[in-house]
């Protein structure tokens, strides 16, 4: 059962369809095709599935599809990640990610193809309760029953965190971990973890530290990491039992010489391999256990509320749990935020309210206030940009059960225009700040929601600059392609133009445009020229682009086929080129190429 299940999710299909955005697997259909969200990015926008869709032809036949594609283990060719910032807390911030698709494919076919490594350490593994990685059937309910029994007979329990383990996990430690550290030294250049390590360091532009984050290879590469320390600590005379989930441990214990041992034995390990104990979160707890995570109270809360209540009853209910949910967040309730959209829509969901009452429920505003429950948990979204693809979520739900579409686009509309000047300033600090999330929740709202009132086409334009992320980049060329005006389409083309150009100063000679940052945002205009979307010559003619004497390209950043003449044996042109060739798309164009995302 078990080796099944890791057979699925270290299927390079499954890895690159479902792990290269590392969806919250959600539940499996019929046909065998799974469902899943991004926590971070928006799925009907940004996914692999034409990547998939195009690896799937091969078959079985890995050998040709590694010809075709130049997928070599033994690349040399370091790639520029696409980086993504997100707010940890209200003053932390976490650093994600996102590799280029080529070294990302390359990784994913390289553990597939040592699977057995991976196999036998999850599956001999007794204290990880993370080597599931929330998975299919292995949902955080099942695996807390391991936790529980791990945590038996202890009338204490030893908390310790790893500090920023993904961001200083120093890559060399990863053969040194698995194989020993002096063989790992010693034979440097043989050996499964070794390549590994070459593999990650070439997904980051050759850094060695830090793994990049957001992703599920590197969450499995974690994952068989610890359980090596986990191996370690196994062998110790001691045979402690404890509960792990990534970095995360706990050991139960009851007399204070267990403690120190364990602690003392772990310290010793990560000194090894260059890892830092969090000495902030280091905790002792004692019997009873108080769990603030506890959300049973949460789940319960609208268990009273019934069809027979007015929908203004309905409406003050709602409030009061949404303030109830604030509260347990505060509190340190983790996740307490993110159960307001899933409850509220399950309640109307299994109500015998008619459309017309849920319609009203959500677009009504108060004759006294002028408030609206929709705009209230618009604006708890719009206060942690981590909510964003649940507020998003929550809204396509409620729209299935009768919500108009269009009153909550005007919602929406009144909301920015209310608060236009606030949200101008964010902007401005976003943007200056590299806070991502935030500038790309703002711009997914406005594509979500057909808002062309916040972002002037000026304001998107100046935003085409190096401190905007790929996916943000994206979504304003969407916005201003929307307003269908030919001539700030085509300055908009010249800004990426002029982007691409200076970006492209910053790296060495013998590098490719498409293995430097902006790789993504790159490959979207020249799959949207492909696709004819984007009159590539309309804008070459308007701006007077050169042409290159020898071979009658247009000297663009913007011009595939010249881009591609610079340097047509590097690996990583052919890659994209035969993407390219095959229609291949990383960013979904719309059900009618119009970048319009019906419901």
């Amino acid at each position: 059962m078990i080796i099944k299940f890791y057979e699925k999710i270290l299927n390079p299909i499954f890895l690159i369809k479902y792990g290269y955005y590392d969806y919250e697997i959600k539940k499996e259909q019929m046909n065998d095709e799974l469902y899943g969200q991004s926590p971070t990015l928006f799925y009907n926008i940004f996914n692999m599935d034409d990547f998939a869709l195009f690896l799937t032809k091969y078959g079985d036949n890995v050998e040709l599809l590694k010809n075709d594609l130049k997928l070599d283990y033994y690349t040399k060719k370091n790639t520029v990640p696409v980086s993504f910032s997100i707010p940890k807390d209200n003053v932390a911030r976490r650093q994600l990610k996102f590799p280029n698709i080529y070294s990302y494919t390359i990784l994913a076919y390289y553990i597939n193809e040592n699977k057995k490594e991976f196999f036998n350490v999850f599956a001999k593994n007794k204290n990880s309760i993370s080597k599931y990685f929330n998975q299919l059937g292995y949902k955080y309910k099942k695996t807390e029953k391991i936790r529980y029994k791990l945590l038996f007979n202890g009338k204490r329990c030893l908390y310790i965190d790893l500090s920023n383990f993904y961001h200083t996990l120093y890559t060399h430690s990863i053969p040194w971990v698995i194989m020993g550290k002096d063989k790992a030294k010693k034979e440097r250049n043989k050996g499964f973890s070794n390549r590994l390590d070459k593999l990650i360091q070439r997904s980051q532009d050759g850094e060695t530290y830090g793994i990049p984050t957001g992703n599920m290879v590197s969450r499995i590469v974690a994952e068989l990491y610890m359980c090596y320390i986990d191996n370690e600590l196994n062998e110790l005379e001691s045979k402690y039992t404890y509960s792990r989930y990534v970095d995360d441990i706990i050991f139960p214990f009851n007399y204070d010489e267990e403690r120190i041992s364990f602690y003392q034995d772990f310290q010793q390990i990560c000194d090894k391999y260059n890892l830092k104990i969090n000495e902030k979160k280091t905790k002792i707890e004692e019997f009873p256990y108080i769990d603030i995570n506890n959300k049973s109270k949460l789940f319960t809360f609208l268990e009273n509320l019934n069809d027979n209540k007015k929908n203004n009853e309905w409406i003050n209910e709602f409030l009061s749990f949404i303030d109830f949910c604030l509260l347990n967040e505060v509190k340190g309730n983790k996740g307490s935020i993110k159960i307001i959209f899933t409850s509220i829509y399950f309640k109307i969901k299994d109500s015998k309210k008619s459309e017309k009452d849920i319609d009203k429920i959500f677009t009504r505003y108060d004759n006294f206030a002028n408030f609206n429950l929709y705009e209230k948990i618009l604006d708890i979204s719009l206060l942690d940009s981590k909510l964003t693809n649940y507020f998003i979520e929550f809204t396509k739900n409620i729209i299935s059960k009768g919500v108009d579409k269009y009153k909550l686009d005007l919602i929406v509309e009144k909301y920015f225009e209310s608060n236009k000047f606030k949200i101008k300033n964010q902007i401005n600090d976003y943007n200056e700040n590299f806070k991502n999330q935030e500038l790309y929740q703002l711009l997914l709202y406005c594509v979500f929601f057909n808002n062309k009132k916040l972002f002037i086409t000026e304001e998107l334009l100046n935003l085409i600059n190096p401190n905007t992320d790929d996916f943000s980049l994206v979504l304003i060329f969407i916005l201003i392609y929307r307003n269908q005006n030919k001539e700030k389409i085509n300055e908009a083309l010249r800004k990426f133009d002029q982007l691409f150009f200076e970006n492209h100063k910053n790296y060495p000679n013998n590098y490719v445009r498409l293995q430097e940052s902006f790789w993504f945002v790159r490959y979207f205009i020249y799959s949207a020229i492909d696709y004819k979307i984007i009159d590539i010559d309309d804008y070459f003619i308007s701006y007077k682009i050169k042409k290159d004497l020898k071979n009658g390209f247009y000297i663009s950043e913007l011009n595939w086929e010249y881009i591609k003449s610079l340097n047509p044996e590097n690996p990583i042109n052919i890659f994209y080129a035969k993407l390219l060739t095959e229609k291949v798309k990383f960013v979904s164009f719309g059900d009618k190429n119009d970048f319009k995302y019906y419901i």
